[in-house]
Formats: C-alpha cells, structure tokens, sequence
C-alpha cells in the first residue's frame, strides 16, 4: 500500500512491532544520535522519542534501517520485486529519461506517468510561522558527534523554484542549524544547487529555497534515489508505484512544496558565507568532515502540521540506516548495469553510501582483458563515475561472500598487470582525496585468465563433477550429517 503521510507508516510499524517508543526525555546532542546507532546497527526498529530536550515536536529515526522496512515503505515483498517493476518499465531500445541519464542503454519511465499536480490548500501549511516567529532551536535537529559545529538537518529534500508551479525538482544536501532563523547548506560542485545558484546570478534575481522534512516515506526514498542516480524525483515515484507528488505554492517564496511534508521551512540562498567559522558535520560515509562549499539559508517561513513529526536521520560508520535505503538506488543500478554493460552478470555496492566508492562486479569473460572493458563501462556509467576501488571477479564468485572474493583476488592477481590506477572525476565530500577535484580510481583483475592474458590460462579450481555434485545432493539425507545443509 502507499502511504500518503508519514504518520501512516510509523503507524503502521508500530502495529507490526517494528517501532520502539522512547518516552523519557532525551538530549538531541549525541545521545538520540548514539541510541540511534546502536538501534540501527543491531538491526533493531525505528524509534519514536516522544520528549526531546528543548523541542517542541517528537522526532522518528532509523525510520527505514531494514530491508524489511524499506520494502513495506514502497509496497513491496521484498526489495527484489522492485527490479521486477523496472523490467516491466524497460521497453525498446531507445534510451530515454532517467535510466539514459545512467549512461547505459535502455529506456525508462514515461516522464507524463507521475507528473507532479498543484493543489490550492496542504496540511503541511496547518500552521505557519514568518519572520521573527521562526525559532529553528526548539526543532529536533540532530548532533550526531562532538567534533560537529552544530545541530544538523539530516535527511531534509532541498527544493529549487522550476519554471511551471507544477514542477518538481529536488536535491539532498547536508544543512545544519546556525542561528534561530539561519541554516547553512553544503553545495556540491556540479551539483543542482550549484546549477541553480549559477543561473539566479545570471538572472540577477533571488535564491528562492525550500526543505521539506517528513515526508511519506516513498516520496523520500524517491528523493534520496533520485541524487544518487542523477534522476528525477517524479520519474522514480512512477518506479515506485507511487502517485503523483500533491504541490502546494510555499507562502513567502516562489516556490512549490510538498504538500504531504511534515515541516517546510522556507528561505532565500545566499551563496557566499564571508569570515564565516569552519563548518564541520557528520557525513553519509561516517565521518565529520569539514564543509568546503557552503551557502546560507536566511529562513523567512516555516509553515507545518498541527501536530507534526519531525523525521532525521542519523549519520554514522556502516550498518547504519543509509545502508538499508540505499539498497533501492544499488538494486536498480545493478539491474541497468547488467542490461547495459555487455558481459557483466552481476554488481554489489557492499556499504551503502559508501560502498559508491567501491564495487565489486562479475563478469563472464569472452576474451583477453574484457575485465579492462568491463571496468571502464562501469566508470561510464553516471552515478558510479566516483568509484575510487573497482574489482572484477568471474561470474561465478558470490560477490556478497567477502571471503571468496578475496580468494579471487589473492589467488588471479599479479600486482604488475591486473591492478591499474588512473584519474578520473572526484566525489568531493571524500575526506581522502588527495587533490581536489581530480580523484583517482583503481581496479583490480581478479578473473582467472585466459589464454591471450598469461603465458599459460590460471589453472582449474578444485571441484567435483555436475554428475557428482548432483548424486550427492540426491543422498544428501542418507549420509546422517545433523545440523549441515547441503547449499551452505
């Protein structure tokens, strides 16, 4: 089912057993953050803290930290039946709309399928505060660490002015609290708000802006989906199943909202912060890093729920939340890449977030130094152009078995011909890079090579027979072994 508000789902969990309580009074400086870790990473449920120390509403974390949870948000099984819907939306050859924008063959959603519709009242404009009414302090942002400069917005949709009201374009970014009526957004080179601050300057006009935090939860999985597969938020929701984006028009910007959102807090942009302090926050990857690019956001408005829920997200080393939604944008990459790139069978981003700074790939090759193709395709592809560690493995190493990848790599590699280096583009918010903005990348040709690569082809691995292995799962219950499975 599609869940039209986020109250609905976290009802919705809570009737499923899948949602936890928290009623004492709690800090949101570390202590939601470090509940939130230990929750998310024992795979426990989503929290609810009901009292948050100075705030005025109740906050939801760890909202979507399990497949299970993330499948429910999109009204599926399992998150697999998601690449089923995708085969359904795959047709002809022409590559057009979202998938194209991947850099790969294949064609994609219709962009008419879930254009977003205007509507003239929202609940998210219940209550509306202006100017000096606005007080960011008494909301429960976040402080995920010591080293942060502040209390972060994490998770929030940034919303820039299109030219019809009827138009949606949204970007993800990290934005923490500075002041009552003042947030300071990071902006990423290259990146939507960058595109959208170059063109207000030519315009000489203002940087209008919107956040909008709590949404149902497929609309913010879209969203999310959307910045890492350079994608449209809209053409997603069409993936999804979901229905069209209800827009509201923001009360003191040119811009339209989502009227499902919980809390909109509107703005103008102001791209330069002059003698400002360094701005540190904790990351997607796991780490506090300071921000290099920044823009602030003087609030005029924030307009809301009677009673809204506020909605964050809990940054932190993996397992965390990010890694169980950013299961759907790795599910629908590993679905085109194998449509598109020929030879590959198979690709797994092993850490979320930060696994789009390494892959591992399976390949069937067909002749000499076909991992090498293999390798640059998958750089060609768009939301992977960043990959810094890429290793290739015949088609049938379990990629999700860290093991028997690293015996490939062990056993194929020769450090002299199978591991390469070269430049390539950067993902600036990695506090590794050396020399910014140029990044590097390495793959590793850990396949067993074929005539053509080596003197002599890698010998055979030690196996037996299909016709053996085949008799002795037949006997498997004969042989009197308790507690051993036959296909672990």
């Amino acid at each position: 089912m599609a869940y039209k508000r986020l109250v609905d789902f976290v009802e919705r969990l809570a009737d499923a057993g899948e949602l936890a309580r928290v009623e004492v009074e709690v800090d949101p400086q570390e202590e939601i953050a470090e509940i939130t870790r230990r929750a998310a990473q024992s795979g426990g449920p989503a929290l609810l803290f009901v009292k948050v120390r100075g705030c005025r509403w109740p906050l939801v974390t760890n909202l979507l930290g399990t497949a299970a949870r993330v499948s429910r948000a999109l009204g599926l099984e399992q998150l697999d039946d998601l690449v089923t819907r995708l085969g359904e939306h795959l047709s002809g050859d022409q590559p057009q709309g979202w998938l194209a924008r991947l850099g790969l063959r294949g064609a994609a959603v219709p962009r008419t399928a879930s254009r977003p519709k205007l509507v003239s009242t929202a609940p998210c404009q219940q209550v509306v505060q202006l100017g000096s009414d606005v007080d960011l302090g008494t909301y429960p942002a976040v402080s995920a660490a010591t080293q942060e400069s502040g209390r972060a917005v994490c998770g929030a949709v940034v919303i820039v002015p299109q030219e019809s009201d009827d138009d949606l374009r949204t970007a993800v970014a990290d934005i923490q609290v500075v002041g009552p009526r003042e947030l300071v957004v990071e902006i990423a080179p290259h990146g939507p708000l960058s595109s959208y601050i170059e063109r207000v300057r030519s315009e000489g006009s203002s940087a209008a802006v919107a956040l909008a935090v709590g949404l149902p939860p497929a609309h913010f999985l879209a969203a999310h989906t959307a910045a890492h597969l350079d994608a449209e938020m809209s053409d997603l929701l069409a993936l999804f199943g979901s229905e069209p984006v209800e827009l509201v028009r923001a009360r003191t910007q040119p811009v339209s909202v989502p009227a499902a959102a919980e809390v909109v807090i509107e703005g103008l942009l102001h791209p330069e912060i002059e003698g400002s302090e360094a701005v540190r926050i904790a990351d997607a990857g796991g780490f506090v890093r300071d921000i290099e690019h920044t823009a602030r956001i003087e609030v005029t408005a924030v307009s809301h729920r009677s009673s809204p829920l506020f909605h964050t997200v809990v940054p932190g080393p993996p397992p965390d939340e990010r890694m169980a939604w950013a299961e759907v944008s790795s599910r629908l990459l590993r679905a085109t890449a194998i449509e598109g790139i020929d030879g590959l069978v198979d690709l797994h981003l092993p850490w979320g977030l930060v696994g789009h700074r390494l892959a591992i790939v399976a390949l069937r090759k067909a002749f000499p130094l076909h991992a090498r193709q293999v390798a640059s395709a998958v750089w060609g592809c768009r939301p992977l152009r960043a990959l810094k560690t890429l290793v290739v493995v015949d088609a049938e190493v379990p990629l999700r078995d860290w093991n028997q990848v690293m015996y490939r790599v062990a056993a194929h590699v020769d450090p002299t011909c199978d591991v390469w280096i070269e430049s390539g583009p950067a993902d600036l918010a990695d506090h590794a890079l050396a020399n910014s903005p140029r990044g590097g990348r390495m793959a590793i040709d850990a396949t067993a090579k074929c005539a053509g690569e080596r003197r002599q082809a890698s010998p055979p691995a030690v196996a037996a027979s299909a016709e053996i292995v085949d008799a002795v799962r037949a006997r498997w219950a004969e042989y009197g072994l308790p507690g051993i499975e036959f296909d672990k």
